[in-house]
């Protein structure tokens, strides 16, 4: 449930991973973002995070256009120096 002011908003990928974790898995194996447009949409900031957080740094984003032009890439170029599980651990 977007809208234009991002912090009051639930991301269509925050509600994904909100689901997979109330559904017992832990690890996300790929994201697939739809675009209605001809325009590829990448996920905002704190999606990025929260998709690092639940899986790993070569986990694929495919980021597919309303033309069906698809561009991948792994969710450590889309959130590069990213602080992640590791970074908690001793």
């Amino acid at each position: 449930v977007e809208n234009a002011s991002y912090p009051l908003s639930q991301c269509a990928e925050a509600t994904a991973i909100g689901q997979m974790v109330t559904s017992g898995d832990t690890e996300i194996a790929s994201v697939v973002i739809v675009s209605p447009t001809e325009k590829a949409l990448s996920p905002c900031g704190a999606c990025r995070q929260k998709i690092a957080e639940f899986s790993s740094p070569d986990t694929t984003v495919y980021l597919v256009t309303s033309n069906n032009n698809i561009s991948t890439h792994s969710i450590d170029e889309l959130l590069p120096l990213g602080f992640g599980k590791d970074d908690l651990s001793d």
